[in-house]
């Protein structure tokens, strides 16, 4: 059976440029490595046969047979899939196409610009509350519609969690992305063996930590306060080496925010101590509750304004050049503003 050219770059898949100019899949011609994930590589790519000039580059997922081999792998791909196409709305990724190409499972999305709060992180050490108020507004709105269809994203994290630029002024939006590991009141059958962990260790909650945990809504709301309490903090409230991350998931008491960054006001410290209570029952119930709760906290109506004081999230994007996941440079009154970096 003969390869499709990409399959040679699974080995090193940063090592581009590629060489052969043969479509995959008879109608995307990939230009370049994006990223590498925990079953299939990304290329960024021309879909020859779009039908608007808005999906002409695209997102190409492609199953890694070298990392994610078997029927299981290819399950989860198709699953994945299945979930994103079913999830409509600003807040997620479109799906423009997904099949099989030479016994390679493939999924196309639409091509972001922006960059991942993993990335942005790496810059801008702490957010402020207005700024938090502001992601998790936008994340919870998704998660809702998520759990409103019976989906568990299972991996709720920075990296998946991506500040996108959509209109000609670089006005941000927040997506969730990757529902790879996502669970569904559809699927009949598992694919977590039982005693597999599934998730970012430093993200899961702690049923996630256990062998036979029971994963639920719940569970995506404890790490989406994990990511506030990383983004408000500066640090994450649990880490270590994966052992110690875990166990102290389970038994630890987080340390209170004020704490950490004097200044903070009691109150964030109670919002904590719901969001990330051991016991899943203890937590807030829904997405919604959990924001207006932090809302509250930080004013509705004074966050509101700080943060057009502080200038809204923007993700600066030349017209004449696509940023690709671009690093960003973090500026006075601007919170989320890319340094675009042009790709040769």
């Amino acid at each position: 059976m003969p390869r499709a050219p990409l399959i040679r770059y699974f080995d090193d898949p940063a090592s581009g440029p590629l060489e052969s100019t043969e479509p995959f899949a008879g109608r995307y011609l990939v230009q370049r490595w994006i990223a590498q994930g925990g079953m299939g590589c990304v290329w960024e790519a021309l879909d020859l046969a779009a039908e608007s000039e808005r999906d002409r580059l695209v997102a190409l997922k492609v199953l890694n047979p070298k990392v994610a081999p078997g029927a299981r792998a290819r399950e989860r791909l198709r699953r994945e899939a299945a979930v994103a196409t079913s999830l409509q709305g600003s807040h997620f990724v479109r799906v423009l196409d997904h099949g099989v190409h030479e016994a390679l499972p493939f999924i196309t999305f639409e091509l972001l610009r922006g960059e991942t709060l993993a990335e942005h992180f790496r810059h801008a050490e702490r957010l402020s509350p207005a700024q938090c108020l502001w992601i998790l507004r936008q994340a919870a709105s998704a998660l809702a519609v998520a759990h409103s269809m019976g989906i568990v994203h299972r991996d709720v994290s920075p990296a998946n969690l991506f500040l996108a630029a959509e209109g000609p002024l670089g006005e941000p939006i927040l997506k969730v992305l990757d529902f790879g590991v996502a669970t569904h009141a559809f699927f009949e059958s598992r694919l977590t063996a039982p005693g597999m962990l599934i998730g970012s260790p430093h993200y899961m909650s702690p049923e996630q930590t256990r062998p036979r945990g029971v994963v639920s809504e719940r569970s995506d709301l404890w790490s989406l306060a994990v990511v506030l309490y990383r983004a408000l903090t500066g640090r994450r409230p649990f880490d270590g080496k994966m052992a110690r991350i875990l166990l102290s998931i389970a038994r630890d008491d987080v340390a209170k925010p004020s704490c950490v960054v004097p200044g903070l006001r009691p109150e964030i410290d109670e919002f904590f101590r719901v969001a990330l209570a051991k016991d899943a029952k203890h937590r807030f119930a829904s997405a919604n509750d959990m924001t207006v709760a932090f809302e509250q906290v930080v004013g509705a109506v004074a966050g509101e304004r700080a943060a057009r004081e502080a200038g809204a999230p923007r993700v600066s994007i030349p017209s004449d050049e696509i940023v690709h996941c671009g690093r960003a440079a973090l500026k006075a009154g601007r919170p989320f503003v890319t340094s675009p970096v042009r790709q040769s």
